[in-house]
């Protein structure tokens, strides 16, 4: 009898198929062990960089902080100083500090270092400074404002040039006097400070100066040229005779501009110099401007000046005339 075949308890290749899912099974483990002992060492390494990094800030910020705190003190430097640069008008060729009254320089200083205060970094303090330069009239532009080492502040800007006096004497108006530059510009004097008694004078205008409104307050815009052709007429009249001048007129009377177009210089003896018309624009039957300058030389022609207290003399007729006394400005 032939012998029974032995029955295999597995099919074929299930063991070899268990060994390879038995390996796989091991490498899976292992590669999940390698990934998660990765990630650990990353997080390791990303905390020890962490805390490195904040020690280094510490150590940083504690070695810094001394020349930080010296450079911040070097800025400051106690109580601020100003320093002006005071230049001549554009295109005039003036340089104005040996005419500026010193007054003005140390009052106009001396708000700035309270406006700018003694913080590095308040941009709006220069800002606010540059305003009220402006609103000074002493100033035409603003180029620039800094701070330096040791607290300064630098100051780089045009000066409006002084060339005449505005003596408001009227009823209308009361009285007060205004300094205003060559284009009719209030410029702010000290309240203790008079104008300068060589400047020349234009008496009576027709107006005021505009003012504005801020808090609640009105003040003179000195941003703005004086209102009134009278007044602008004056100064073009004051401009024209300077060199003829000299110190022998104080000044234009404007009272009897409104009503008859006319000016008047007032000598510094108490004389009244009928001129006119506005130069350029000579009323019909005057001489030409020329012609009046001439006449001005004569009546004001050293050692025989024609010119005295009360007397009312016509420059503007062929032949200079004394006509009646003159209402004084």
């Amino acid at each position: 009898m032939p012998p029974k075949k032995r029955k295999s308890s597995s099919k074929p290749g299930s063991t070899r198929a268990k060994r390879v899912a038995g390996t796989a099974s091991t490498g899976g483990s292992r590669l999940r062990a390698a990934a998660n002992g990765a990630r650990t060492g990353l997080t390791v390494l990303w905390r020890s960089a962490t805390a490195l990094l904040f020690v280094a800030i510490v150590i940083g910020w504690l070695l810094g902080r001394g020349p930080l705190e010296r450079a911040v003190a070097s800025v400051r430097g106690g109580a601020p100083e100003v320093h002006i640069d005071w230049v001549g008008a554009p295109g005039t060729g003036d340089v104005n500090i040996d005419q500026l009254p010193m007054t003005i320089d140390t009052m106009v200083r001396a708000e700035l270092e309270q406006i700018v205060g003694d913080d590095p970094f308040d941009r709006a303090a220069l800002h606010r400074a540059r305003d009220r330069l402006l609103d000074t009239g002493w100033f035409a532009e603003v180029g620039e404002i800094r701070r330096v080492a040791g607290n300064r502040v630098l100051v780089s800007g045009v000066v409006a040039r002084r060339e005449a006096a505005v003596l408001v004497q009227s009823r209308a108006h009361g009285r007060g006097e205004h300094v205003i530059d060559r284009f009719g510009v209030p410029l702010e004097l000290p309240a203790d400070v008079s104008p300068p008694p060589e400047l020349f004078r234009v008496f009576n205008p027709t107006m005021m100066p505009k003012t504005i409104t801020m808090g609640g307050r009105s003040r003179i815009d000195r941003r703005e040229a004086w209102r009134g052709a009278d007044v602008e007429a004056a100064l073009d009249l004051l401009a024209f005779i300077d060199q003829e001048a000299g110190y022998s007129i104080q000044g234009v009377d404007l009272s009897a501009y409104s009503s008859r177009g006319e000016l008047r210089l007032i000598t510094d003896r108490g004389g009244a110099l009928v001129w006119g018309g506005p130069v350029g624009s000579a009323h019909a039957g005057e001489v030409s401007d020329e012609r009046k300058l001439a006449h001005l030389r004569l009546v004001l022609a050293e050692g025989d000046r024609l010119d005295r207290p009360g007397e009312l003399i016509e420059l503007f007729r062929e032949v200079v005339q004394v006509v009646r006394t003159p209402r004084r400005p």
